[in-house]
């Protein structure tokens, strides 16, 4: 008999897939797809149903850059399909625990010390929007957890710095050229370390809002030199120099500490050797 039974959301993509893989091994985890709810009464009949007790929501937009050239796309992955779902969950019978998969990104670029000037992009605005919106109108029925993952890697991730970075790296003769100045600060959290945090929170029961990344933060130009290494290979690369306003970037003096404590930290080294390994 399972002691919780955690619909889920988003279970095709990079962290929905192996957040899935993880709480599997311990829990009951059921696919729901809100493509097949056109009306709210009739996924709340099926979670009724279905008995369940805990909700992973792990659908959201794809990136920074995505969320300027799609900006409506983008708000209905990040706030209308997740609150579909927190109202449904509200009219469930049974009190459900819902976790919400946001990002670190709602930090936007700048200084913590001049919050108030914070440069947002469309990604972060529409999960920031949908973060409030959760604390603000949570019913007696739902309990909630938001996970703000810093930037998450591993086997199996197809987009991003390292995606984009492996393909530079192993099909451009010349010097390849990367977004930025390379001096951007960004910490990257192994995506098995990510969902070992969050599971040991659902486990636990915790509610509120936690910041998820790794215990070192690196400059761009660190972890492409790291890459470079790795990859035994004699790359020469170089920077636009253009400052991209939106990109997330690790925030200390703004985060929420995790309420269960975790040390066993992959370092980006090991995570980046299996990457490559994967990727090749």
């Amino acid at each position: 008999m399972y002691t919780k039974i955690i619909g889920i959301t988003g279970s095709s993509g990079f962290i929905g897939s192996n957040l899935k893989k993880t709480l599997s091994k311990d829990f009951k985890v059921i696919d729901i797809n809100l493509r097949e709810y056109k009306e709210i009464d009739s996924l709340v009949e099926v979670l009724n149903d279905l008995k369940i007790t805990h909700f992973l929501n792990c659908i959201g937009g794809k990136s920074v850059g995505m969320s300027k050239l799609d900006p409506f796309g983008d708000f209905i992955s990040n706030v209308t399909c997740p609150t579909f779902i927190l109202y449904a969950l509200g009219m469930c019978k049974n009190k459900i625990h819902f976790t919400n998969i946001s990002s670190a990104g709602i930090y936007g670029e700048q200084n913590p010390d001049y919050i108030k000037d914070f440069t947002f992009s469309p990604y972060a605005i529409h999960k920031k929007i949908f973060d409030d919106l959760l604390k603000l109108t949570i019913s007696e029925n739902v309990e909630y957890l938001v996970v703000r993952p810093f930037s998450v890697y591993g086997p199996g991730l197809k987009k991003q710095l390292l995606w984009d970075a492996y393909k530079k790296f192993t099909t451009i003769n010349n010097s390849p050229v990367f977004y930025g100045t390379g001096n951007e600060v960004r910490n990257f959290i192994y995506i098995d370390d990510l969902c070992l945090i969050v599971k040991e929170h659902i486990s636990q029961g915790v509610k509120g809002i936690i910041d998820v990344g790794s215990n070192k933060s690196l400059t761009i130009r660190e972890v492409l030199d790291t890459f470079v290494s790795l990859l035994g290979k004699d790359i020469n690369y170089n920077f636009n120099n253009i400052i991209d306003k939106g990109n997330p970037r690790d925030l200390s003096k703004t985060q929420n500490k995790l309420k269960v404590p975790f040390n066993n930290y992959t370092s980006f080294h090991e995570g980046l050797k299996k990457y490559i390994n994967w990727i090749k």
